[in-house]
């Protein structure tokens, strides 16, 4: 089984910056340099992996834009890994910008795919309650309890 995980260039550049900036002491202008200069070895070696995985974690910015994010479990069809599918699409409410789940079928790089989808971001004030209403609607997450992903927050 091959997982992906795929951190698109928006994002990764606002992380990079964010963490450079303040642990490292970098210009913005510094950080974007060493980004750049590491693209061409990325774009060959490294992204191309992405196209044989049997499941791929994509970071994307949120339609609502950074510094919210929406993740994307993509599944192959028919692949290595236990599919895990939502029962129904949710809207989680409590804090700006809140959340939306939904499931849809893709395509991706010509192998159809499941894709669940988060996007926004949970009521930190209410995880708890808000995890466990996501695990609640997840099918075939085959943990050792039904709320194994919540008792683990």
């Amino acid at each position: 089984m091959a997982l992906y995980i795929d951190i698109v260039n928006d994002v990764k550049f606002a992380w990079k910056i964010q963490r450079d900036v303040a642990e490292r002491g970098w210009t913005e202008d510094q950080v974007r340099e060493d980004i750049e200069k590491r693209l061409p070895d990325f774009a060959e070696y490294v992204d191309p992996q992405k196209k044989d995985a049997d499941v791929v974690l994509r970071y994307e910015p949120s339609d609502q834009g950074l510094p919210y994010l929406k993740v994307k479990l993509i599944q192959k069809k028919g692949g290595a890994f236990p599919a895990i599918s939502l029962k129904k699409e949710m809207t989680l409410t409590g804090s700006k910008p809140g959340a939306t789940l939904k499931q849809y079928d893709d395509d991706w790089y010509g192998s159809p795919v499941s894709v669940v989808e988060m996007d926004g971001e949970i009521d930190m004030d209410n995880m708890a309650e808000q995890v466990a209403e996501i695990e609640a609607n997840l099918e075939g997450l085959n943990g050792r309890s039904p709320s194994e992903l919540t008792d683990a927050m």
